[in-house]
């Protein structure tokens, strides 16, 4: 079992930087994340062509907007978990 350490630091460093990728994103143009959520949310056919009311933009941007902190909380809890099964290896 001694992939069991390396495994868990290479599973949460690439876990984390999606997360960080994802954060940045939601800090810095949430706008950007929009098709994502769309997608996500089941309108991206609408989102695509356009015609994605001023509502449901407004609903999704705050869907990207609530997610910012969640994200970033995360991104440090994976950082350090990471850390930790790295440390736990080196012994």
């Amino acid at each position: 079992m001694d992939f069991l350490g390396p495994l868990l630091t290479l599973v949460c460093v690439c876990v984390a930087v999606v997360l960080a990728a994802a954060a940045f994103v939601s800090h810095a143009r949430p706008g950007a994340g929009l098709g994502l959520v769309a997608r996500a949310a089941g309108l991206s056919e609408q989102y695509d062509q356009g015609r994605l009311s001023e509502h449901d933009e407004q609903r999704l941007l705050g869907v990207v907007s609530g997610a910012r902190w969640p994200l970033t909380l995360f991104v440090f809890a994976a950082a350090f978990v990471a850390g930790a099964s790295l440390a736990w290896t080196a012994g």
